[in-house]
C-alpha cells in the first residue's frame, strides 16, 4: 500500500489471489493428457486422440480465463481519493464518486444507479482490505454496517449502505 499525502492511498490485488484457479486449471490440463497417454498409448484408434484434442480445445477458454486472472492480479489497483474510489486493471477503468457510493458488502460497492465496482477474488484479496472497508464506510458516510466473521478472513463488512 502507497500513500502520497493524506488524500490519495492504493491498494492492490495480491499476486496470488487467484493462484488455486489456475492450479485447479494446470492439473485438469495434465489429467486429461496424462489419463489419455497412459490409457491409450500408442493410439490405435484415432478416435483417441481425437477426444484428447476435443478435450483439451474444450480447456482453452478456461485457460484463457485464468491467464486474464492472473493479468488482473498484477495489475490491478484501487485508488481512493477526496473524489472517490477509482478501480484499474489492465483492461477496465471505472470512477465511482464517494457521493454516489450507496452500499458495499465484501465483494463490491454499489453506486446509486445500480452499476459496482465488482472485486472478482473478495476484498480480502487486496493488500490492507480492512483499511479500504473503513475508509469507503468513512467517506461515503455508510451506515448499518454489519461484520460476521468469515473463515479465512477473520471479522469483516458484509453490509453497509446509505442511510
Amino acid at each position: 500500500m502507497q500513500t502520497e499525502g493524506m488524500e490519495l492511498r492504493t491498494f492492490k490485488y495480491r499476486r496470488y489471489a487467484s493462484g488455486w484457479i489456475v492450479l485447479l486449471f494446470i492439473a485438469w490440463v495434465f489429467g486429461v493428457v496424462t489419463h489419455v497417454a497412459v490409457m491409450w498409448f500408442p493410439f490405435e484408434n484415432p478416435m483417441t486422440v481425437k477426444g484428447m484434442f476435443a478435450l483439451l480445445f474444450a480447456s482453452f477458454g478456461f485457460g484463457i480465463y485464468c491467464s486474464y486472472l492472473v493479468i488482473v492480479n498484477m495489475t490491478a489497483v484501487i485508488l481512493l481519493d477526496r473524489n472517490g474510489i477509482t478501480y484499474r486493471d489492465r483492461y477496465v477503468k471505472v470512477n465511482l464518486k464517494w457521493e454516489d457510493v450507496c452500499e458495499m458488502t465484501m465483494r463490491w460497492v454499489k453506486d446509486s444507479t445500480g452499476r459496482a465496482i465488482y472485486f472478482k477474488l473478495g476484498m480480502h484479496a487486496i493488500d490492507g482490505w480492512k483499511e479500504l472497508q473503513q475508509l469507503i464506510v468513512e467517506r461515503a458516510s455508510l451506515s448499518e454496517v454489519v461484520k460476521r466473521k468469515l473463515p479465512f478472513v477473520g471479522e469483516a463488512i458484509v453490509h453497509a449502505k446509505r442511510p
